[in-house]
């Protein structure tokens, strides 16, 4: 189908299939910012399961899967759950629509997800110091980083069970690129995984601004760090691979607190 203007223009997808729809004449000069005019200081939560409205400010795809909430018995509370035969096709993103952005400036990103042994993924999109925009795919499907000049590939390492994924934004960029971040404008949260929180904080995990529920994940996680995996569905799924000393390894995900980096044998192109 022939269309009259680039669905990258804000985002480089992939995108609900509603956005094909859009006419030329609905896109604006400037998208605009969901929370780039607000005070930004200690937390700032973009999701929480809990909520009734936990994807108020998110849009989901969905093909060959389900993107529903479930009852979590290691962690008695309710969760998202994000699953399909292909983990690219099944997402949530945030914001809504293409002509939209985050404009969220704090530093660290944190994810609380449990490990269901697929593969799993998720992007984030950010403005560096530079007005580039530079989209970063951390996910436990592959073993070694690839470094493009507007897309990063990064390897995800997880624990079995539930894992606190914590992304130093700054420190990503300027160990990839050499930039400073400006903004993050965008998150994606791809199959397949369990989802329990996500939020944006000024400081390190370790610190007593995180939301009370988050540490009290922490606590938990650490006196069950071998959850084992309760879904009938994933007892044959792939499990992540192995990261030896020898793999560039940006993140690592942790019970119950994540591991520094480790940056050896980039693959850059």
């Amino acid at each position: 189908m022939a269309m009259g203007f680039s669905l990258g223009k804000f985002f480089d997808g992939p995108f609900p299939l509603d956005y094909l729809t859009c006419a030329p004449r609905d896109i604006p000069n400037k998208p605009s910012s969901l929370f780039g005019q607000s005070i930004q200081a200690g937390v700032l939560s973009i999701f929480h399961s809990a909520n009734d409205k936990a994807l108020d400010i998110w849009e989901k795809q969905v093909r060959k899967g389900h993107i529903k909430k479930v009852h979590d018995v290691h962690i008695n509370a309710s969760t998202l759950e994000i699953m399909g035969a292909n983990m690219a096709s099944v997402f949530i993103t945030t914001p809504i629509g293409i002509f939209q952005t985050l404009g969220v400036r704090l530093p660290f990103l944190v994810l609380v997800v449990k490990n269901l042994r697929k593969h799993f993924m998720f992007d984030v999109l950010v403005v560096d110091d530079k007005n580039l925009r530079r989209r970063f795919r951390f996910t436990n499907s592959i073993s070694t980083c690839r470094i493009k000049p507007h897309i990063s590939l990064i390897p995800l390492a997880m624990d079995d069970g539930w894992n606190e994924i914590k992304i130093n934004l700054p420190e990503i960029l300027a160990k990839t690129y050499t930039t400073s971040h400006k903004e993050t404008i965008r998150v994606q949260i791809h199959g397949n995984c369990r989802l329990r929180r996500a939020l944006f904080c000024e400081k390190t995990a370790t610190d007593d601004t995180l939301p009370a529920d988050v540490k009290a994940f922490i606590a938990t996680a650490a006196r069950d760090a071998t959850a084992e995996i309760t879904n009938p569905e994933t007892e044959t799924l792939l499990a992540p691979p192995s990261l030896n000393d020898d793999t560039f390894t940006l993140v690592t995900a942790s019970t119950p607190t994540t591991v520094a980096a480790t940056w050896n044998n980039r693959n850059v192109k």
